[in-house]
């Protein structure tokens, strides 16, 4: 069944093939890339460690959210922290939510 355009999905990124990767094979990748990866790449930056930490969080209600309203329906919902600033709005759903609340 396909849903209205305009109405809020919330996402489950943890449920992406792409959360998953990096959810099972991250630590044992980080674990051996001294060994198996830096003589070709280089020296492992820890920036690395620090986005793969926020993908991991972003989108999931357990780490942090907005209760919100929407001010022509009066609907409330959950919204996800996003990895970017914990801003109100994720990139990856911010066109379904603005267009529910009315907002730019």
């Amino acid at each position: 069944m396909e849903q209205a355009k305009g109405i809020y999905r919330q996402r489950h990124p943890e449920q992406t093939a792409c959360y998953k990767i990096f959810e099972n094979h991250y630590k044992s990748f980080r674990e051996n890339y001294e060994e198996r990866y830096e003589w070709r790449y280089g020296y492992f930056r820890t920036l690395v460690d620090e986005e793969v930490e926020k993908y991991l969080k972003c989108g999931i209600l357990k780490y942090g959210f907005a209760r919100i309203r929407c001010s022509q329906c009066g609907k409330e919902m959950l919204l996800p922290f996003s990895a970017m600033n914990r801003m109100f709005k994720c990139l990856s759903s911010h066109m379904d939510v603005t267009y529910c609340l009315g907002q730019e």
